[in-house]
């Protein structure tokens, strides 16, 4: 489930599940989310950004669906360390995994370099986050043609290290709604032929690659959900 906190596309804008009132500092003059991750950094008010995030997940419930996984859209929820708070805090108090890097020093040194330094604090934050982390997350990246997309894949399966990686993909179906909303239709079409191909089933089939998914990383997980107590008593908080 991607927590959302800002609407990007100029085409297709989305506001948010809580009531306009409940959440003034996370909407434009129309309604809608922020497009940019910046200006609901800041914007955002702590408490409303809670209230948001939390009916997200209580409506997605309410629907009859059980989140696997939380992730934050836009990466937004990193822009500020009290918004990474409340995301890693929420995970546990619902007992859904988010999706973070466990920060080793040479994860910490990478990010240096690429110029988003990681303040200590968030280092403490995540090093207590109980739930499980990812060892590396990985992201596919815009190609000129389907040739460069699935070599650019092929050679991102083939460097991976041991441990849990995640690929973010954002595989679609060829309409003239996708085209009309997202100007990388074409990147998104591609990446659903990748599941198709089968020279990449045979990569993902092969014995270095052992494909998992949230719901049985957390069977395998040896922690301990928050009683029923501590639940009512965070939802009361909300």
């Amino acid at each position: 489930m991607e927590l959302t906190l800002n609407s990007e596309w100029p085409n297709y804008r989305w506001q948010p599940m809580a009531s306009d009132e409940s959440v003034q500092s996370l909407i434009d003059s129309r309604g809608n989310f922020w497009s940019t991750s910046v200006q609901t950094m800041v914007n955002g008010n702590t408490t409303e950004v809670e209230h948001e995030l939390f009916v997200q997940i209580v409506r997605a419930q309410l629907e009859g669906l059980q989140p696997t996984h939380l992730t934050t859209h836009l990466g937004t929820l990193f822009t500020r360390l009290d918004f990474a708070e409340i995301y890693l805090r929420m995970a546990r108090e619902h007992w859904i995994p988010a999706v973070v890097v466990e920060l080793t020093p040479e994860h910490v040194e990478r990010f240096q370099r690429m110029g988003f330094p990681i303040p200590p604090e968030l280092v403490g934050l995540i090093a207590d986050y109980p739930l499980p982390k990812v060892d590396e997350l990985a992201f596919m990246p815009s190609t000129e043609s389907y040739a460069a997309k699935k070599q650019a894949f092929t050679e991102l399966i083939e460097r991976l290290a041991p441990g849990l990686t995640q690929v973010a993909f954002h595989p679609a179906v060829e309409s003239e709604e996708l085209k009309g909303i997202a100007k990388d239709w074409q990147d998104k079409v591609w990446e659903a032929q990748l599941f198709q191909d089968p020279e990449v089933r045979e990569l993902l089939e092969s014995d270095a690659v052992i494909l998992t998914t949230w719901r049985e990383v957390m069977q395998r997980f040896e922690g301990e959900a928050p009683t029923a107590r501590e639940t009512e008593s965070a939802d009361e908080a909300h």
